[in-house]
């Protein structure tokens, strides 16, 4: 039984940064799409428009994802100031 292991980062602004330095490591495609490239842009603050709403990295043994929204906006639709580090979730799937 084969399990294939997609991690889900979830950044303090620096996303992008990551993500970069991960396919420097990896190779593969990278795909981002930011706030103000979303259809949704107008349900956020005009200042959000450069976080990364979601990241993807994927070659033919991984597929990395991540965001800076969690630690700036999560679902709550409220600034955490306080907030800091990287949270990290891992998404199993069973072949």
């Amino acid at each position: 039984m084969k399990q294939a292991i997609q991690p889900y980062l979830h950044f303090n602004d620096n996303c992008i940064e990551a993500m970069k330095f991960y396919q420097s490591i990896f190779d593969g495609e990278l795909e981002v799409m930011t706030v103000g490239d979303s259809p949704a842009k107008e349900q956020f603050p005009k200042e959000l428009y450069n976080q990364v709403m979601h990241a993807s990295l994927t070659n033919e043994n991984l597929n990395i994802m991540a965001s800076d929204m969690c630690c700036t906006f999560c679902f709550i639709r409220t600034p955490i100031p306080d907030l800091s580090g990287h949270f990290l979730g891992l998404h199993f799937f069973q072949k």
